[in-house]
């Protein structure tokens, strides 16, 4: 019986919602997007806040022209194995002055998983709309948490607030239910179409 009860369990924990996920399993979505924005020449320059142990970073960042990681944690920088980067030892909001009003660089990728607060999400997804190509993305992790109990500082905290408050309503944008959460919002080009019948 109990052996039972271990199977049904492990089987719960399997499928759908009930999947406890690690915290690496969004890499491979991350890396498929930014493959497609590649392979369509639509992926000159990525950014990636808050690279942790590099894991989503060093699969990403090959595929883009020029690749820019930021973090406050030197060994997250030791982490970088991409030759076609810039690191920034720095918190985010330091990252976007030191870029100053002059520099015409924006980003096709940007993956946001860095401080989870609501205060600091909002203020990195503002800052890197500002700095975004036009038809480029930006990805936000932990804007799910699956429970109450994943809504810790040191999990998803309560930045995921921010796609409830400013982005669903404002912004063309798709959040997904798993992996703790994918947000995916989209830079419109308009451009694109004119002239189109």
């Amino acid at each position: 019986m109990l052996n039972r009860i271990k199977r049904l369990i492990t089987n719960l924990f399997q499928i759908g919602r009930f999947r406890m996920y690690s915290k690496t399993d969004h890499v491979p979505i991350i890396y498929e997007i930014a493959r497609g924005k590649a392979k369509s020449g639509h992926l000159d320059n990525y950014l990636e806040l808050g690279i942790a142990l590099g894991a989503c970073f060093n699969k990403v960042a090959p595929l883009a022209k020029k690749s820019f990681a930021v973090d406050t944690n030197p060994d997250s920088i030791k982490c970088i194995k991409a030759d076609n980067c810039e690191s920034f030892l720095c918190d985010t909001d330091s990252f976007f002055k030191g870029l100053g009003a002059n520099n015409p660089i924006h980003f096709d990728l940007i993956f946001i998983d860095a401080n989870h607060q609501k205060e600091f999400v909002e203020k990195d997804f503002y800052n890197s709309y500002d700095r975004l190509a036009p038809d480029g993305l930006i990805i936000m992790h932990d804007s799910y948490p699956p429970n109450e109990s994943y809504t810790k500082p040191e999990l998803c905290g309560n930045g995921w607030k921010v796609f409830d408050i400013h982005i669903e309503e404002h912004f063309e944008a798709v959040r997904l239910p798993f992996y703790f959460g994918l947000t995916i919002i989209r830079k419109p080009d308009t451009s694109h179409f004119e002239g189109w019948k």
